[in-house]
C-alpha cells in the first residue's frame, strides 16, 4: 500500500492491524514501514 493511501485510510489500517493483520507500507515503490499488531494488549 503507498504511503499516500495509507494516509487516508489511517483508521481503517489502524483496525486493520488491531485484528492482527501485517501491513506494508511503501514510498515511491520500496518498502518504508510496516503496521503491526501489539505483540500483547497496551494500557493506556
Amino acid at each position: 500500500m503507498t504511503a499516500t493511501v495509507a494516509r487516508r485510510t489511517f483508521l481503517r489500517l489502524l483496525e486493520r492491524a488491531r485484528r492482527g493483520e501485517k501491513i506494508l507500507i511503501t514510498r515511491y515503490g520500496k518498502p518504508a514501514a510496516v503496521i503491526v499488531p501489539p505483540k500483547k494488549e497496551i494500557e493506556s
